[in-house]
């Protein structure tokens, strides 16, 4: 097949005749077009569509935040209960021009105003309610009714609960009846956590005269005979002693006893 022949042309720009390769010029005047711009006399630049006129941006509706807030809440005579999907914890979230927010923070907020730095919002119909154990499943979490809504201190929201540590800080006395003053409590951390004890029946522990005990934990009793002392001055029980030997040699004995023979002479 005979090659195909290359049409030649004389090139606009350098004026000699050679192959021609795009909009009249030679092959080294097209590529320092194409890399070094277009010259001032050489050919139109390649066609361009023409670009659409650019269109205004429609105005777009403002959102009622609000509206769409209470059209997802179920109010009844009790509790206004939260109708959308909750979180983990139990507690329902919203979000407004771009904010997640639980909702009973949004419902406070909207309803009795801003919410004081350094406050959280308590639910007091959940502290009324002795049958509600609290849980992510607590029904109370969802109540976004701003009347059962109160804005108190995280210390006074942990006291209000119906934990066990909120059950014992709430306690005004020790289980032998003295006041949990400021004179009367000591508080000391042990494993990372706080404790407080009573003064008044520590003091009564240590400043009484230590008794005795007048049996050893088998129930033999400590008498002159049967009680020895170790090097490091505590009692021990004889009879103790003698059937921990006596039960040390039956084991012994047994073992030899259930021993295969060439085994033990091996």
């Amino acid at each position: 097949m005979a090659a195909r022949k290359r049409r030649t042309t004389t090139c606009t720009s350098c004026g000699e005749t050679g192959p021609h390769r795009g909009h009249g010029y030679c092959f080294t005047c097209y590529a320092r077009w194409v890399y070094h711009g277009r010259p001032a006399d050489g050919p139109p630049l390649p066609y361009s569509a023409p670009r659409k006129p650019r269109t205004e941006a429609k105005q777009r509706t403002p959102v009622d935040y609000e509206a769409r807030f209470w059209a997802k809440v179920e109010k009844t005579d009790g509790c206004w209960l939260w109708k959308r999907p909750s979180s983990r914890d139990g507690y329902g979230r919203y979000t407004a021009a771009g904010r997640s927010v639980g909702v009973h923070r949004f419902a406070y907020e909207i309803c009795v105003g801003p919410i004081p730095d350094g406050l959280v919002i308590d639910h007091v119909c959940h502290n009324e309610d002795p049958n509600c154990a609290g849980g992510p499943d607590c029904l109370h979490r969802k109540c976004v009714n701003p009347a059962h809504l109160a804005a108190v201190t995280p210390g006074e929201n942990a006291l209000s609960g119906k934990s066990l540590w909120a059950a014992n800080a709430r306690k005004t006395h020790c289980p032998k009846g003295h006041p949990y003053t400021t004179e009367n409590t000591a508080i000391r951390e042990i494993g990372g956590t706080s404790h407080r004890f009573c003064r008044t029946c520590e003091k009564a522990r240590n400043s009484g005269p230590s008794v005795p005990k007048p049996h050893c934990s088998k129930g033999h009793p400590y008498s002159e005979e049967n009680t020895y002392r170790n090097p490091d001055g505590h009692r021990r029980c004889r009879t103790c002693r003698r059937d921990e030997r006596r039960r040390r040699h039956i084991k012994a004995r047994t073992a030899i006893a259930t021993t295969p023979l060439d085994t033990a002479r091996s």
